[in-house]
């Protein structure tokens, strides 16, 4: 049994490493919106962030994941919502509240968020990181929802289920993003997500 000491001490670092994080993405974004995204250097947010570009770098490997970092963290947590999904509901149902469940945490940090679509949306070249997050994180998902469908690798039903859901994602993001953050994401991503279901249901009984 691991002594209590031990795991406040891992406790009090993870606080702190999230602490750091989140402070050198708060940095990073107020001065690429500030200043344009080309003008800030690391050294510019970690002057701000009162950290050094060695620490910097434990957390990043570039100023371009420091932009990509509130998509990977809501890809991360639909992912991670999926997965704990029972596998008593469908993988359309799964994918709908593991969507909410992502939106959530955009609900919760709004500014972080919209800041970050706003200067990603000013800066088509800093995409490619943000391309490569969500690259990696569809694979893993196609795996998942493949697995839930009992479908075979050469049927198109697992990309096609999943590539409804994040186009409803995008678009009701994109929507809410437009009206300034007012009201909730989580709203209008329920829209969203009852239009597409009668495709999404299709598709689904189309996989079996």
């Amino acid at each position: 049994m691991t002594p209590p000491r031990t795991e406040a001490a891992g406790g009090l670092r993870a606080a702190h490493k999230e602490r750091t994080r989140t402070a050198l993405v708060g940095a990073a974004l107020r001065q690429f919106a500030d200043r344009g995204y080309s003008a800030v250097t690391v050294e510019d947010i970690c002057a701000e962030a009162g950290v050094s570009p060695r620490t910097f770098f434990r957390y990043f490997a570039t100023k371009e994941h420091v932009l990509a970092a509130p998509v990977t963290a809501v890809l991360e947590t639909l992912g991670e919502s999926l997965a704990a999904q029972p596998d008593s509901v469908t993988a359309w149902t799964a994918l709908r509240r593991a969507s909410l469940d992502a939106v959530d945490r955009v609900d919760g940090q709004a500014a972080v968020f919209l800041r970050a679509g706003q200067v990603i949306r000013d800066n088509p070249a800093a995409l490619a990181t943000n391309a490569e997050a969500l690259m990696v994180w569809e694979q893993r998902m196609h795996a998942e929802i493949q697995r839930r469908l009992g479908a075979t690798d050469d049927r198109l039903h697992p990309r096609l289920l999943l590539g409804t859901a994040m186009l409803a994602f995008r678009v009701a993001l994109d929507r809410w993003a437009d009206q300034k953050g007012v009201g909730p994401a989580r709203a209008v991503l329920e829209e969203a997500l009852d239009a597409v279901t009668p495709g999404a249901t299709a598709l689904q009984r189309a996989a079996g």
